[in-house]
Formats: structure tokens, sequence, C-alpha cells
């Protein structure tokens, strides 16, 4: 099975600390609106940052990406 091309797009939305965040999942664009910071700035992270044993970007990359899937019903 192919593994799915992602593209994952956060900006920051209206009012303060509300990001939105988009993703191409199966060729479809699906967005969400979230508040969390800590995965915000985890994704913003210099690529070689660790957090213990893990990458800090991947950790934060794979907290929103499993946001939108469950505000959209995905799986």
């Amino acid at each position: 099975m192919k593994k799915q091309n992602e593209i994952l797009e956060v900006c920051q939305f209206t009012g303060y600390g509300h990001y939105k965040v988009g993703i191409i999942f199966r060729g479809k664009l699906h967005t969400y609106t979230t508040t969390d910071m800590e995965s915000i700035d985890d994704y913003h992270s210099d690529e070689w940052e660790k957090d213990g044993m893990e990458l800090r970007h991947k950790r934060g990359y794979r907290h929103l990406r499993n946001q939108i899937i469950r505000a959209n019903h995905l799986k």
C-alpha cells in the first residue's frame, strides 16, 4: 500500500491563540481550528530539537494531524 503524501499547513487565525490547521488527506483539504499551543510550538521548532528521545517537530506534526483526523471523522 502506498503512503499518502500529506501536507500540513498552520496559520494564525482570528483571535489570540487560535490557529487554523489544514492538511491534504486522501486528496482533499481538511481544516480544524485549535488552541493547542504546545503542538503548534513543537511543529514550528527546529527539525533537530529533541525532547527526550523524540523529535519535537515530528511530535507536533503527529498531534496536529490526529486532531484534524478526529475532528473531521476521517478514519
